[in-house]
């Protein structure tokens, strides 16, 4: 096919495209409101992939390893107890969790993807009766990200569906009530006393009914749950065409998760010299810990920026960001300088840590590691969905 001939036909399938599922879409008002919150999704940063959000910073990364510190992988050291690289990717949220203090923690118990289906359930029902515990209950992959396949499962039934369709190692948790905060902290090992680098409130987005609409139209018809129509379809399918007697709230989403739907709001006025005590409290005891995001569950905001009652449902280790950046009002340049503050801390830290004896992972056997951790343990989201 000559150049002339390869140029119509892409051009035609451009056309066909366009009038197979571009123009259709514009007849009815569900289509318009789908466009319209996939346009606003492209055109808002906030909601593109990580990696193309992380691209300056990979970039970053890459040229202060090489020619600032002549070691592309030292930061696999900046936090020695997170194995094998510091939490850059897939690491065990069970080992985390261990190194923790315990009362930090709501009540937990790993299980091993090696169990027989039945050692599954009765682990449940003994978890359960062991800490007095009812639904609902929180169940996470041990290695996933980013929120992939958890599920908060309100009843039995929605638990064992969970355990089955689950072919990896995972998390039952406790389901902790209150608002949800995240909190970056980071401390260099040279100093007795860290810092909090960003705190985002994290919200779950909720419609109102009005007697008339359904849950499909209410989502479709807020300027903000439209951003994330898709998700919070799939999140309701049995709900969708329900109409909402009026007054009724319904909380689209149940994971403080962005990509999920929740939304991020800087809250670093939130910050006090009681909330770092308190996290200084549960972070000094996991020894080799130094640079990662917790997300605490707090009752409110007046008890978490007096550090009162946190408990940790998360921490992430080298990968995770410093989420106020998500913040509607924030630019693509505000997040791409806090990320490069945040790796230039890493690499501080890691230097560090490297001249107290901590050997960094060998490039070639961290590249395996990053190989096997993106193609093996984190696909969760087909076996979940």
């Amino acid at each position: 096919m000559n150049g002339k001939a390869a140029a119509i036909t892409a051009a035609l399938l451009g056309l066909l495209f366009l009038v197979t599922r571009g123009i259709p879409p514009l007849f009815t008002w569900r289509g318009r409101r789908l466009l319209l919150g996939r346009w606003r999704r492209l055109r808002h940063w906030e909601f593109w992939p990580y990696y193309v959000v992380n691209i300056a910073t990979f970039i970053y990364v890459v040229a202060v390893g090489l020619f600032r510190y002549r070691r592309l992988t030292l930061f696999t050291v900046t936090n020695p107890a997170i194995k094998p690289d510091s939490g850059f990717i897939g690491e065990s949220k069970a080992d985390i969790f261990t190194g923790l203090p315990q009362d930090a923690l709501g009540r937990w118990e790993f299980v091993p993807n090696a169990a027989a289906a039945g050692f599954k359930r009765e682990r449940l029902a003994r978890f359960m009766a062991e800490h007095e515990l009812d639904f609902p209950l929180v169940f996470k992959p041990d290695r996933g990200q980013r929120g992939l396949g958890v599920r908060i499962c309100r009843d039995a039934e929605q638990a064992r569906a969970w355990i089955e369709a689950a072919d990896f190692d995972y998390i039952m948790m406790e389901y902790l009530p209150g608002e949800e905060f995240g909190l970056f902290y980071y401390r260099l090992p040279d100093e007795e006393h860290g810092r909090i680098f960003s705190i985002n409130r994290k919200k779950l987005l909720s419609v109102t009914g009005d007697g008339r609409q359904t849950l499909a139209e209410l989502i479709l018809a807020d300027d903000r749950a439209v951003c994330m129509a898709p998700v919070f379809f799939k999140n309701h399918p049995e709900k969708l065409f329900e109409i909402v007697p009026e007054g009724e709230t319904r909380q689209l989403g149940e994971v403080g998760t962005h990509s999920l739907g929740a939304v991020f709001l800087d809250g670093r006025d939130l910050d006090s010299p009681e909330l770092l005590a308190a996290v200084e409290n549960i972070a000094g005891p996991y020894e080799g810990f130094y640079f990662g995001r917790f997300d605490f569950k707090a009752a409110n905001e007046h008890e978490f920026t007096r550090g009162r009652n946190l408990k940790v449902v998360e921490l992430n280790g080298l990968t995770s960001e410093a989420t106020h950046i998500y913040d509607p009002k924030n630019s693509l340049w505000y997040a791409w300088r806090v990320l490069i503050e945040q790796w230039s801390l890493a690499f501080k830290i890691a230097e560090q840590n490297a001249a107290r004896g901590h050997e960094p992972l060998p490039l070639k056997e961290f590249m395996r590691h990053w190989y096997r951790a993106g193609t093996g343990g984190l696909d969760v989201s087909s076996q979940l969905s």
